[in-house]
């Protein structure tokens, strides 16, 4: 079996309470995506700020077909980005959010309008949502 399927398993509780630790996140959904990003990454080697950057375009390019309120597709990304591990829940806050919100509301006026490559937009907003 893979080495990232065997780790999965084995962290996997089967109905038992067990005690929070650091090393796991607190749900099955963000285990899942840590264990997903873990084989994505092992997949496409990148520097750490790159594969961040590539996380965050891969979210937006999906949640931007289903969202378009800048609010809740910050909420959204930055939910995904914790399930992944890429940020911590502690240093994560509000105003982090509407950090996001912000950069992303001017990003989705241009995407909407149609004028420019959808792809390379996303890019950007995904360097500049990392660089955050």
């Amino acid at each position: 079996m893979h080495q990232a399927v065997t780790a999965l398993t084995q962290s996997l509780s089967y109905g038992k309470t067990v005690g929070e630790s650091n090393e796991a996140p607190r749900n099955p959904v963000g285990r899942l995506a840590q264990v997903y990003e873990v084989a994505r990454n092992a997949l496409e080697y990148r520097a750490d700020h790159l594969v961040r950057r590539a996380a965050i375009e891969r979210i937006l390019k999906r949640q931007v077909v289903f969202e378009k309120n800048a609010a809740k597709l910050a909420d959204s990304l930055v939910e995904e980005l914790e399930w992944a591990r890429y940020i911590n829940e502690e240093k994560e806050d509000e105003g982090t959010k509407k950090e996001i919100a912000l950069i992303l509301e001017k990003y989705l006026e241009v995407f909407n309008s149609g004028g420019i490559n959808r792809d390379w937009l996303m890019g950007m907003a995904s360097a500049e949502i990392e660089e955050r």
